[in-house]
């Protein structure tokens, strides 16, 4: 499959991010802002995406979904991981 051309946008997550708290289970996980007091659930995929990039470093969006989908991906999950990464703006 083809990768559409895109410029080049590294993701990168803190490791780490002040004043929030993140607990996680097998179905996801939930991030705690002690700034605002607010609660955003994550699903399996989102908490996947935000582990990988805190834990491996910038990449990009084609790198990302080469690594997350073992090379293999079809334009659906491109499409998903692009929403993903959206969501965790």
């Amino acid at each position: 499959m083809s990768l559409p051309q895109e410029p080049v946008t590294l993701w990168v997550a803190l490791k780490e991010p002040a004043n929030k708290l993140e607990a996680s289970w097998d179905d996801g996980s939930v991030i705690y802002d002690e700034a605002d007091g607010s609660l955003t659930a994550l699903n399996v995929s989102t908490t996947e995406v935000l582990k990988r990039l805190r834990t491996g470093g910038a990449a990009s969006l084609a790198a990302l979904a080469d690594e997350l989908f073992d090379g293999e991906f079809e334009p659906e999950e491109w499409q998903q991981l692009e929403a993903i990464l959206v969501q965790l703006q």
